[in-house]
């Protein structure tokens, strides 16, 4: 994947994550702790909005190492879009 696209998927997965948790539609799933247990409705909507968190911290991570690269090489590429 490119930079680029990196960085659509995890804004998309962010904001899809994020939905799931506000709207409800987390609570839809089955996921089970490792005794067994089925997660609550407070647990699935927590793991919607633990993984929005951890797709933003990935956006961010890619947009800051894209931009950590393009200051190395004396570009001026990171800033085009400004």
């Amino acid at each position: 994947m490119t930079k680029d696209e990196r960085l659509r998927f995890h804004e998309m997965q962010a904001n899809w994550w994020m939905h799931s948790a506000s709207n409800g539609h987390a609570s839809c799933r089955n996921i089970e702790h490792g005794d067994g247990r089925p997660f609550t409705v407070e647990e699935l909507r927590d793991n919607a909005m633990e993984t929005s968190q951890q797709h933003m911290r990935l956006f961010l991570e890619v947009a800051e190492n894209w931009k950590e690269a393009s200051d190395d090489k004396g570009t001026t590429e990171a800033h085009a879009d400004a």
